[in-house]
């Protein structure tokens, strides 16, 4: 049973490497974890209904910027820099996303801005809404997604400056779409 052994002192060496966030600011950053919604341009599969079904809606756009005004000042009298971190259904498809988000960065020009996307977007909502925001992960969903769409909307990403990363969702009835992308 050496393999349950309880492990008293964790290998944190990857930290080193893979925590970009904390090497820029000396872990001075405070992330906001934000589900903007529940609604989605994908149902996929393996997604529980509440994840894309529409019913949690989007914040009314006053009310969501008086929120973060709120953060920003509080934290900013603290001296520490934010980190909104945009979680959704799909985030993107709230029709006020792109000027909302250039109104963050206005407000507060050094925070950071993340989304957790599928991508799906055009390459020219891409190049107008790139240059507000700092960090894409975009999840390749093998049934609803085409990876030559992604492979263009990383191309525009690149293009920008924006840093990205994309996860492939693997779901075993479309392993080959998944190789494919991974590839």
């Amino acid at each position: 049973m050496e393999e349950l052994r309880l492990i008293t002192e964790p290998d944190l060496s990857l930290l080193d490497k893979y925590n970009r966030f904390e090497h820029i600011s000396d872990n001075n950053f405070v992330t906001i974890d934000w589900n903007m919604g529940n609604t989605c341009n994908y149902e996929c599969t393996y997604c529980d209904d509440h994840f894309h079904n529409g019913t949690f809606p989007w914040a009314d756009e006053d009310v969501a910027f008086d929120f973060v005004k709120r953060c920003t000042d509080h934290y900013k009298s603290l001296g520490k820099e934010l980190l909104w971190n945009l979680l959704g259904g799909e985030p993107t498809v709230w029709s006020k996303f792109t000027a909302f988000f250039k109104r963050v960065k206005e407000y507060d020009p050094e925070c950071r801005i993340r989304v957790l996307t599928n991508g799906s977007r055009t390459t020219n909502w891409w190049n107008k809404t790139a240059p507000f925001l700092d960090d894409i992960i975009i999840s390749y969903h093998p049934e609803s997604a085409d990876i030559h769409h992604i492979t263009d909307v990383t191309k525009t990403l690149r293009k920008h400056g924006v840093f990205h990363t994309i996860q492939v969702c693997l779901y075993p009835p479309h392993l080959d779409k998944c190789y494919e992308a991974a590839e």
